[in-house]
């Protein structure tokens, strides 16, 4: 038979889900987060004008991630070793999160794996990088054509331009995965060590 597009699963999942959630990935987490966090006085912008500027820099990680070599480079022991522990984990929710915390912990537990598991997960990963990429890479949609349809839109395409200082939108990127049990390209970044490494990239994208 004729192979489906990804578009016809996605639209799919919604309906049997009767929600747009599994449409929902890091760029709507990162919108979500600027939401929450945005003093009583800023009125924010549109949601979808968030998450365009969102899909730019996730976008861009998900270039840089597809030209990494991370079938030679991952390294799941030094991984595993640099894993907080869960004690740690919650305690840098609450000193991020505030009263908030609370709220978010189960989506965080729900995400952290024991030391044994992620190795497993680390180390396919590693052993299955090249097929891995090679099915990704003609799916995803470049950083550049992202930008371009926002302008072409009129919409924005920066942090800066939706009133999101730098410092913000990196926490934004940083902390945004907790704010939902979705496993995302965010949570992946973690777990590979490259999301603080590349953040300041993403962030200006």
């Amino acid at each position: 038979g004729q192979p489906v597009m990804p578009g016809v699963l996605i639209l799919e999942a919604m309906a049997q889900a009767g929600s747009s959630a599994p449409a929902s990935g890091a760029e709507h987490l990162i919108s979500h987060y600027l939401d929450m966090t945005r003093s009583p006085s800023d009125p924010g912008d549109l949601h979808g004008c968030q998450v365009g500027v969102a899909t730019i820099a996730t976008a861009a990680f998900y270039e840089r991630l597809l030209s990494s070599e991370l079938d030679v480079d991952l390294d799941p022991p030094t991984l595993i070793a640099a894993v907080p522990t869960w004690n740690e984990v919650q305690h840098g929710l609450r000193e991020h999160f505030g009263e908030l915390a609370t709220a978010l912990q189960p989506h965080v537990q729900h995400k952290y794996l024991p030391a044994g598991q992620l190795s497993e997960r680390l180390t396919r990963l590693r052993s299955e990088w090249h097929s891995i990429r090679h099915g990704l890479t003609p799916l995803l949609r470049s950083s550049a054509s992202c930008r371009d349809q926002l302008q072409a839109a009129a919409a924005p395409v920066s942090f800066s331009a939706i009133g999101v200082d730098p410092l913000r939108a990196r926490d934004a990127v940083l902390h945004g995965r907790h704010i939902r049990a979705r496993y995302t390209i965010l949570d992946l970044a973690v777990e590979i060590g490259l999301l603080e490494r590349w953040v300041e990239e993403l962030v200006t994208s």
